[in-house]
C-alpha cells in the first residue's frame, strides 16, 4: 500500500464515466435486479400492507445494492464476475459486513453530529420571532445579536455536514478494498486517503451529480406544480438513474480512487 499517493478525483471521476458503459455491457443483470429492488414498492403493492413488509423490503434492497456493487468492483479489479453480473460469494458477504461495520459507525457519528449542532441552537436561545420579523436581504447585522448568533450556529452546522460528508466518503473506499484485498475492511480503511478527505469528499459529490440532478428536477417541477406521469414513472426513473447511472458511476470512482491508492490494483481494461 501506498497511502503517501495523492488522490486524483478529476483523472478517477472521468474514468468512472468510461467505466458506466461497460457496466451496462458487462454487468446488467446485476444493475437489473437492483432497480427492480427499488420499484418494490409499486411492482409488488399488495404485499406494502403485510405486517413487517416495509423492514423485508428495505433487506432486499440493501443485499440486491451489495450485490451490485460487489458486481461492479469484480468488473473494476478483472475479477470473475459471473453470468452478466449475476454472482454470489466471498466478496459479497465481505462487502456486506463492511457495509454494516461502517453503517454503524457512521449511525453513530451522524447522531453526535446531529446532537452537537441542536446543542449549539439551543443553547444559543434565538428568537425564532425575531428574525422572522426581519426581512432576510438585510443581513446578519440588521437582525442584531439574534443575526450573529444564527450565523454562528449555521457555519456549525454546515462544518458538521461537512465533517460527515469527508466521513463518508473515506468509510465508502472500504467497498473497493474489501473486494480487490480479498478480505473485509471496514473502518480500517480509514487510514487510508489521509489528509486527502477533502478531495475525496469534492469528487464524490461531482460523482453524484446524476442523483442530484434528479432530486433539483423533482423540487423545481414541485414547486412549478408540474405533475408527474404517475407512480410507475416516478419509480422507473429513479430506479433506473440510481441503479443505471448513480451506482455505478459511484463504483467507479471509488474504485478509481483507491486503485490510486492501491498501487498493485489494476486499471480498468
Amino acid at each position: 500500500m501506498s497511502a503517501a499517493a495523492r488522490l486524483r478525483p478529476l483523472a478517477a471521476l472521468r474514468a468512472a464515466l468510461g467505466f458506466v458503459p461497460r457496466a451496462w455491457v458487462r454487468v446488467p443483470l446485476a444493475l437489473l435486479l437492483a432497480g427492480a429492488s427499488l420499484m418494490l414498492p409499486i411492482l409488488v403493492p399488495e404485499a406494502a400492507s403485510l405486517p413487517g413488509a416495509a423492514p423485508l423490503a428495505l433487506v432486499v434492497q440493501v443485499l440486491a445494492l451489495i450485490a451490485a456493487f460487489g458486481a461492479l468492483y469484480r468488473l473494476w479489479f478483472a475479477l470473475p464476475a459471473g453470468l452478466l453480473g449475476l454472482v454470489a460469494g466471498r466478496p459479497e458477504l465481505r462487502l456486506l459486513g463492511a457495509f454494516v461495520q461502517t453503517g454503524i459507525f457512521l449511525a453513530l457519528m451522524f447522531t453526535v453530529l446531529a446532537l452537537m449542532v441542536f446543542g449549539v441552537f439551543g443553547a444559543t436561545g434565538l428568537d425564532l420571532e425575531a428574525l422572522a420579523a426581519t426581512p432576510v436581504a438585510a443581513g446578519p447585522g440588521a437582525m442584531g445579536v439574534e443575526g450573529w448568533k444564527l450565523a454562528l450556529a449555521a457555519a456549525l452546522a454546515l462544518a458538521a455536514v461537512v465533517v460527515f460528508v469527508v466521513l463518508l466518503a473515506r468509510l465508502a473506499l472500504s467497498g473497493p478494498a474489501t473486494v480487490q484485498g480479498g478480505r473485509m475492511i471496514g473502518l480500517d480503511v480509514m487510514r487510508f486517503a489521509r489528509g486527502q478527505g477533502l478531495r475525496l469528499a469534492a469528487g464524490l459529490v461531482l460523482a453524484s451529480a446524476p442523483l442530484l440532478g434528479l432530486m433539483l428536477w423533482q423540487v423545481v417541477g414541485a414547486a412549478g406544480q408540474s405533475r408527474w406521469l404517475g407512480g410507475l414513472f416516478d419509480y422507473g426513473l429513479w430506479a433506473a438513474v440510481f441503479a443505471g447511472v448513480q451506482v455505478p458511476l459511484w463504483a467507479g470512482y471509488l474504485a478509481g480512487c483507491w486503485s490510486r491508492l492501491d498501487e498493485a490494483s489494476p486499471p480498468p481494461s
